[in-house]
Formats: C-alpha cells, sequence, structure tokens
C-alpha cells in the first residue's frame, strides 16, 4: 500500500463510519421489538444475552480472520449481513424475525468488530501519523453522532406515522456504507488462507492480552462501563413510556444525546492532551452511574434529561480506550486483540443481561436502575484502585 493510498482510506475512514451503522434506529427501536415484534422488555434482555452468547464465540476468530484475509474484505461481509439483519427489522411480523435479525447482527458486528479500526490505525501508521489515531478516531465518531442527532428528530416525528419508517430508512444508510467501504484500499498484504494459520494467528493475538496487564485492566474496565451502559440503553424506551413522553419527544432527546456524544468523540483529543487517562476513567464511571442512580430514585420526564451524561460517556469512551490499547498492541494482531476485548466484553454482557432480564423480572424499573447504578459504583472504585499498580504512575 502506498502512501498515497493510507492518505485515502483514511478520508475513506470518516464516510464508512458515518454510514457503517444505522441512523434512525435510536429514538424507537426497543419500541419497535415490543410492538412489531411482540417482545417484552424481559425476553428482550433474554434475547440480547443469547445473542451476546453468539458473539462472545465469533468475536476472536472474526478478528484473526480480518488479520489474515484482509480488513476490508471481513468489513464488506460485516456490512452486508448488516443489511440484511435490518431488512428482517423492518418487516417483522413476530418473535422468529427478531431472533433472526438478531442473528445476523451478531455475524455481522463480529466482523466489523476490529477490523476497522485496525485498518485506519495501520493506514495511519502507513503515513507515520499513528499519533494522531485519537484525534482521526473521534472526528470519524463524531461526524456519525451528529449525522445521527439530526436523523433520531426525524425519526422520532416519522414514528408518529408509522414505526416502520425509520427501520426502511436505515437499510438504505448502511447500504451507502457498503458502497463506501467498497474504495477502502487494504493497508496490509494478505495471505491465502489456511485453518492451521488462523488457529495460530488466534492463539498468538490471545497470548498477547494475557501478558500484558495494561490491555487486561482496560479490557475489564471497559466490560464494565460499556456493559452497564447498553444495559442502561434498552431501559430508555420502557422509562419514556413509563413518564408518559410522546414519539415526538423520543427524537428530540435522542437529537440532543447524539449531539452531546458528538462533542464528546469531536473534542477528546484535546480532553486526552490535558488530562490524565485515570482521571479520565474516574470520571466516565461517574457520569454513567449517578445520572442512572437519580433516574431510578426520582421518576420524572426532567430526569429523561439524565441520559445526555451517559451520552458524553459515549462519545469520549470510543476515542479514548482505541488509543490505549493500540499503543500497547502490535500491528500483526491489532484485529485480534480488539477482538479479544469484544469477546471478554460479550462474555460480562451475557452475564449482565442475563441477571438484568431477572431483575427486572422481580423488581419495577426504577428499582432495577438503582441496582445497576450500584454495581457500577462498586466494581468501578475496585478496578479503579489497582490502575495506579498496573499502569506503573
Amino acid at each position: 500500500m502506498t502512501s498515497n493510498q493510507a492518505k485515502k482510506n483514511v478520508s475513506v475512514y470518516f464516510w464508512y463510519m458515518i454510514f457503517a451503522e444505522p441512523l434512525f434506529l435510536g429514538p424507537t427501536i426497543v419500541l419497535c421489538l415490543q410492538k412489531l415484534g411482540h417482545l417484552t422488555l424481559h425476553e428482550i434482555y433474554t434475547m440480547e444475552s443469547v445473542c451476546i452468547g453468539l458473539l462472545l464465540v465469533l468475536e476472536i476468530p472474526s478478528g484473526a480472520l480480518a488479520d489474515l484475509l484482509g480488513r476490508k474484505k471481513v468489513l464488506l461481509f460485516g456490512l452486508f449481513f448488516r443489511i440484511v439483519n435490518l431488512l428482517f427489522l423492518a418487516f417483522m411480523t413476530g418473535r422468529t424475525d427478531v431472533w433472526i435479525a438478531n442473528i445476523l447482527w451478531v455475524i455481522s458486528f463480529a466482523l466489523k468488530s476490529g477490523a476497522d479500526q485496525a485498518l485506519l490505525y495501520d493506514s495511519l501508521t502507513q503515513i507515520g501519523q499513528a499519533h494522531d489515531y485519537a484525534k482521526i478516531q473521534g472526528k470519524a465518531r463524531s461526524g456519525f453522532l451528529l449525522l445521527t442527532a439530526i436523523c433520531s428528530l426525524f425519526a422520532g416525528w416519522v414514528s408518529e406515522y408509522g414505526l416502520r419508517i425509520p427501520l426502511y430508512l436505515s437499510v438504505l444508510g448502511v447500504f451507502v456504507g457498503f458502497c463506501t467501504t467498497c474504495l477502502f484500499v487494504e493497508p496490509v498484504r494478505t495471505k491465502r488462507y489456511n485453518a492451521g494459520e488462523h488457529i495460530t494467528h488466534m492463539k498468538e493475538g490471545i497470548k498477547e492480552v494475557a501478558k500484558s496487564p495494561q490491555l487486561l485492566w482496560v479490557i475489564v474496565f471497559v466490560c464494565v462501563v460499556s456493559v452497564s451502559s447498553k444495559l442502561w440503553f434498552f431501559t430508555y424506551n420502557p422509562y419514556f413510556e413509563l413518564v408518559d413522553l410522546r414519539f415526538a419527544y423520543y427524537g428530540v432527546i435522542f437529537f440532543l444525546l447524539n449531539i452531546v456524544a458528538f462533542l464528546a468523540s469531536r473534542y477528546a483529543h484535546l480532553i486526552l492532551k490535558s488530562v490524565s487517562w485515570f482521571v479520565c476513567c474516574t470520571v466516565l464511571i461517574g457520569i454513567v452511574a449517578l445520572p442512572m442512580l437519580a433516574m431510578g430514585l426520582c421518576v420524572t420526564k426532567y430526569m429523561v434529561a439524565m441520559v445526555l451524561f451517559q451520552n458524553i460517556a459515549r462519545g469520549f469512551m470510543n476515542p479514548f480506550i482505541s488509543s490505549v490499547y493500540n499503543k500497547y498492541t502490535k500491528s500483526e494482531h491489532r484485529a485480534t486483540v480488539i477482538s479479544c476485548k469484544s469477546a471478554i466484553s460479550g462474555l460480562v454482557e451475557v452475564i449482565g443481561m442475563a441477571v438484568f432480564a431477572y431483575v427486572l423480572g422481580v423488581y419495577s424499573l426504577p428499582i432495577a436502575l438503582q441496582i445497576l447504578a450500584i454495581f457500577l459504583l462498586v466494581f468501578g472504585v475496585g478496578i479503579l484502585s489497582l490502575y495506579r499498580k498496573v499502569f506503573s504512575v
């Protein structure tokens, strides 16, 4: 790959990030699963735990596949499955359609996970700009969040006319992402696939993670914060219904939370230059746990605004954490190591989804949010207490 091709990859990556994920789903996705797929909230969490369990099995093999066959090829397969996944959601009539859609999402996510970030990092390394990874990743992520914010306003409004409309629009958006991915140039020399080499490569990637206390610490931190955030996200729609919020305002809330995430992602690199990693990690735990606790303790329409704080973490987390584990990872194993992180996070997510589904079956939504917030605070403090020892600061 030449320097000009590497620069092209960096430019294309911005547009890939914007369209690789659906832009209109956020405001009403859980509501769609309940109204169109006929699932209860408890069933949604149970289904997610099963699907994440499947993702756990696929994550590391898919990451090694990206390292061996090439990032671009694997990304194209991933986006193809994403489009089919969205088609099943757009035309779902019952539980079976939702399950098929989620299994297709698992395949798509596993293929994309790690391959896109590895492609960007290797391209930047080629042109001597690896130090700008967090800045460029943050800029690309912020572009997606900004467009998602605008689309969320529209999605909330059109949902009052039909819950399927945002699903149809999401299919078109990801198709644009698929076409954009075709413009990438493979950043590494690919080899003929060999099953034995695939297995060996996976083992080497796993060993690299196991031998690095820094990578292990980052993975555990990501697990605790991101899984808690995802469990919280699935309660947004039910909480909005609980406080009698109109569909149109769903779009307004998601517009605002995506604007917040956009700003956090866009300026993450500036924050990283002026604040230590330890401070960043401490703040991330606080802005997820405390607002969640407030929503559980005081159930009113005004508490809906608390979701904005979680989206500071959502926007900042990706460029921040990516810059950390890229620093401690070798290029030839980068996608595999990133997939190891996703696989471990997936295991925690399986457990979290299953446990939270049980909690929701026993307690009310507000009580469940309080329990989740306290869990995050306790485990967060425990993880932070190990930070200085692990990073020798």
